[in-house]
C-alpha cells in the first residue's frame, strides 16, 4: 500500500463489524476490494451470506475472480470512484455493510472517496480493508512515524520508509537497521543502490536471507510466528494471542528480544508492559482528521491509469520458501481491456514497457476502459521502478517492445 500522512489518510483501516457476523448480512457493497486476493477469510463468510440470499454489489477498476457469485458488477477507471459510490449509495439504499479495498483506499483521491462514503453510509457499517498481518497491532504499538503508542501524538515525529531512503541516499547514514522488511525490493533498484552506497553499516534481522539481508553487513536471524509468544490484532480489531507451536531453536531470539538486548548493549532499558494488550483503545474514531476528508477528486481523461493489484499467491519471501505454495503463483501480467489493446496495436502476449518497466500483456475484458492493472509482489515485475509511492490513478504510458 502507498504511504499517506495522517491528513491524507483520513480514516485508519479496520472493521466496524466482526468477521463472523458477515455471514448474516443481507446487503453487501464491495467498493474496490478484490476480496479473494486481499481478504480470503472474509470472503468465506460473505459467500455464506450469498448462499443465504444476500445481495452483493461490486464497483471497482477490474472485476474480482468471484464476479459470477455477485449480484451486480460495475467497472470504472481510477478517478471515477465518487460516481460509483453515488450510483449505489443513494438515499434509501438497502442498509447493510460497506467494504472498501485497495482500489479505492490506495488512491490519489482517498480523501474525497472517504468523504463521500461517510456522507452516504447512513446506518450501514463502514469497513476499510487495508493492511496485512499485524499491521493493526503495529500501528497501535506506535510504529507509524507520526503516531505514538495507542495513536497518541509522539514527542517527536520520525520519517516514513521513503523519507528514510531518500535522506540516506542524499546525506549518507552511519547505520541502517532493518527488521522484518525487504526494502531492496520496495523501491527502485537505483534508489536502493544509492542507499547501500551511502550507508556505512546495515544490520538486518529477518527469518530469511532476503535481497536486503544479502547486502547487509550483519544479519541477525529471528524467530517465525509459530516459534514466538505474543499478541497480534486482526482486521476486525480483535486481540489474539500467539503461543509457540514448536520447540525453539537454540540461540535464536524473537524480534522483541533482539531489540531489548541491543538496547542493553547501548546502555538503555526497553520496558515491556505486560498489560499492554489489556489497554488497547480498539474503536476507530470516525472522521478522525476531518480536514483531509475534503480533498478534491482528481481526474485524468483519455490516458491509461494505473491500479496496483495484490495477489494472494505472489513471489514474497515466505512464498518463495514454501515449495508447495510457490507452485500456485501465476506469472505476473500487465492487464488491459482488449479495446485498449486495439487502440495501441497491442496484442495478447506482447511485451511492453509501462513507464519504463518491462512486462507481458494480458488482454482482459474484466478490466475497465482507460485502466491498466499492474501486479504487486513479483520480483520479475519490479513495479517500484514505475513509482516509489504506488497510488492508484498514476498515468501510465504503454510502449510495445521487441524481446
Amino acid at each position: 500500500m502507498p504511504l499517506f500522512n495522517q491528513a491524507e489518510e483520513g480514516l485508519s483501516a479496520g472493521m466496524e463489524i466482526s468477521i463472523g457476523s458477515c455471514q448474516d448480512l443481507k446487503s453487501i457493497y464491495l467498493f474496490g476490494v478484490d476480496i479473494t486476493e486481499e481478504f480470503p477469510v472474509i470472503w468465506l463468510r460473505l459467500k455464506e451470506a450469498i448462499n443465504r440470499g444476500a445481495k452483493v454489489i461490486f464497483a471497482g477498476h477490474y472485476a474480482p475472480e468471484v464476479a459470477k457469485h455477485l449480484s451486480e458488477v460495475y467497472l470504472h477507471p481510477p478517478g471515477e470512484e465518487i460516481e460509483a459510490i453515488q450510483r449505489y449509495l443513494k438515499d434509501g439504499h438497502e442498509e447493510g455493510a460497506i467494504f472498501v479495498g485497495s482500489q479505492y483506499l490506495s488512491s490519489i483521491n482517498r480523501g474525497s472517496i472517504l468523504s463521500e462514503l461517510l456522507k452516504r453510509r447512513s446506518t450501514s457499517s463502514l469497513n476499510l480493508l487495508e493492511g496485512r498481518g499485524n499491521s493493526m497491532g503495529a500501528r497501535l504499538a506506535g510504529m507509524r512515524p507520526d503516531l505514538g503508542p495507542l495513536n497518541k501524538p509522539p514527542e517527536r515525529t520520525g520519517l516514513n520508509f521513503l523519507q528514510v531512503a531518500h535522506e540516506s541516499a542524499e546525506k549518507g547514514w552511519g547505520l541502517l537497521h532493518v527488521a522484518g522488511a525487504n526494502p531492496a525490493l520496495k523501491m527502485s533498484a537505483d534508489l536502493w543502490k544509492k542507499v547501500r552506497e551511502k550507508t556505512d553499516f546495515i544490520v538486518v534481522q529477518d527469518l530469511f536471507l532476503t535481497e536486503t539481508a544479502r547486502d547487509a553487513d550483519v544479519v541477525l536471524p529471528t524467530l517465525s510466528y509459530v516459534e514466538k509468544e505474543g499478541h497480534f490484532i486482526n482486521i476486525e480489531k480483535r486481540v489474539q494471542k500467539l503461543r509457540p507451536g514448536k520447540d525453539l531453536p537454540k540461540g535464536l531470539k524473537s524480534d522483541g528480544e533482539i531489540f531489548v538486548l541491543l538496547a542493553e548493549r547501548l546502555g538503555h532499558t526497553i520496558p515491556i508492559d505486560e498489560q499492554f494488550s489489556k489497554i488497547f483503545t480498539l474503536e476507530r474514531l470516525p472522521n478522525l482528521y476531518p480536514a483531509s476528508i475534503e480533498a478534491k477528486q482528481q481526474k485524468i481523461e483519455g490516458d491509461l491509469l494505473a491500479t496496483f493489484a495484490h495477489a494472494l499467491f505472489d513471489e514474497g519471501v515466505r512464498m518463495e520458501h514454501n515449495k508447495h505454495l510457490i507452485q500456485m503463483t501465476k506469472e505476473p501480467k500487465i492487464r488491459i481491456h482488449p479495446k485498449e489493446g486495439e487502440k495501441r496495436q497491442i496484442r495478447e502476449g506482447d511485451w511492453v514497457k509501462a513507464n519504463g518497466v518491462k512486462g507481458q500483456v494480458q488482454l482482459d475484458e474484466t478490466v475497465s476502459f482507460n485502466t491498466v492493472v499492474l501486479p504487486l509482489g513479483f520480483k520479475s515485475f519490479s513495479v517500484f521502478n514505475v513509482e516509489s509511492n504506488l497510488k492508484n490513478g498514476l498515468k501510465i504510458i504503454l510502449e510495445r517492445i521487441s524481446t
